[in-house]
Parts: C-alpha cells; structure tokens; sequence
C-alpha cells in the first residue's frame, strides 16, 4: 500500500531529514520482511522434513542403482566450475534459501506433477482436485 502510494505520488523530498527518516522507514520494513521470510522457510522445512529427496541426475547416471543426494556434492560438482573457498557462510543467507531448494515456480511444477499422478491413478470417472464444487457438465460436448 505503501509502495504503491508512493509511486503514484512519483515525487521525491529534497528535505534531507526527511528523505533520511524515509530510507530508515524503508530499511525497517525491508529488515521486517526478511524476518518473516526466515521464519515461514524454517516453519516450511521444519513441516516438509524428510518429505522430498533430491537427486542429482545426469544422463550418464539416471539409470544407476546408486544415486548422489544433490545435497551431498559441493558447489563445484554442481556448477562444474571451481570458485574460491568461501569465507565463513553467513547463517542468515542459508535461512534465506528455498526449503528444499524449491522456488515457487518448482513448487508449482511438483503441484500440477502431483495433480497429473492423482489423475492418471483415478479410476475412470474424472477426478475434482480443485477442492469446490464440482461443475455441470455442458451440453453439446
């Protein structure tokens, strides 16, 4: 709401105690958001633990009997490029990663895979994975 004032505003004070207190005010909220981000990612893998094993799958080893946990290979068996050593990992940048890696765009992909699973294993008749009401069939079809 905030932002979207602002920008319909589209001016800028040239008080500069003011244009001060609004990027404190700016980075407060900022500091808020990463907060709350950091609390629903660990709520998410403490509620998703041990739901997903991730894989590390190439061509070369998509049919072996012993597959590498990705979360098993460093950062240059993943990139193929060898990095310099990183410094002391920061605890907040590891809190703000994807639980299991999984932005929203792969969580939605793992939702439609579920949806198309459930209705592949459904008998015959078609299966209402929306949750509401079912719709009338229509005529003509």
């Amino acid at each position: 709401a905030d932002a979207k004032r602002r920008i319909d505003e589209n001016t800028v004070s040239i008080n500069r105690a003011k244009r001060e207190q609004e990027l404190k005010d700016l980075e407060a909220r900022r500091e808020v958001r990463k907060q709350e981000t950091i609390e629903r990612f660990a709520k998410t893998r403490e509620s998703e633990k041990g739901l997903f094993t991730v894989y590390a799958l190439t061509q070369d080893n998509v049919h072996a009997p012993g597959l590498t946990l990705k979360s098993d290979l460093s950062l240059e068996e993943t990139s193929g490029m060898i990095g310099k050593k990183p410094e002391e990992e920061d605890p907040e940048i590891k809190a703000l990663e994807y639980p299991h890696t999984f932005d929203p765009f792969k969580r939605e992909t793992i939702h439609i895979l579920e949806d198309l699973i459930a209705i592949q294993a459904a008998p015959q008749k078609p299966v209402d994975i929306s949750g509401g009401p079912a719709a009338p069939p229509q005529a003509g079809r």
